[in-house]
């Protein structure tokens, strides 16, 4: 499961932030076979406090580096010729926002602040089966906050999870 910590700072204190449950769904599509875009969203929930701590929604790029991003097929004169890589490595710029809860005061008030977060993330996958694989992934990004409680902050992803593709 993914496992965000925000670093973030303002004019009256400094603080630290984790959040360990979290859901990042990706929506990736494949352009070449080096580029890809992608779409995701992360939901964090804690389970302490009972209430959604974390939401992400960005818009990214990846570069496979040494392997292609897909396999594929060639036919000619009734040979087949296929590939499909078993190890990807990839490495990307991530763009989007987010909103985490800053502090909580009872099981009702908490202080939020929104990001406009900027970063970058690198990661590789495994095949395990086809379409089916194991993705571990790092990312630091910077929050930059654009809310009423503007807080700036550093962000560090980490993820181990399950890939399907169709």
């Amino acid at each position: 499961f993914p496992s965000h910590d925000i670093e973030g700072s303002s004019d009256s204190a400094n603080g630290t932030l984790s959040i360990a449950n979290s859901l990042d769904l990706e929506y990736e599509t494949l352009q070449s076979r080096h580029l890809s875009y992608l779409i995701r969203g992360i939901l964090s929930y804690s389970i302490s406090t009972g209430v959604f701590s974390y939401g992400y929604t960005g818009v990214g790029l990846r570069y496979y580096l040494w392997s292609n991003s897909k396999g594929y097929q060639e036919s000619e004169s009734g040979t087949v010729l296929s590939e499909q890589p078993h190890i990807r490595f990839y490495i990307g710029p991530e763009i989007g926002i987010s909103q985490a809860t800053i502090k909580q005061y009872t099981t009702v008030i908490q202080t939020n602040s929104a990001f406009l977060e900027l970063g970058a993330n690198t990661g590789a996958i495994y095949q395990l089966a086809k379409g089916f694989n194991i993705e571990a992934q790092l990312g630091y990004y910077y929050g930059l906050g654009i809310s009423s409680v503007g807080v700036g902050a550093t962000i560090f992803k980490g993820l181990v999870g399950v890939c399907l593709y169709f």
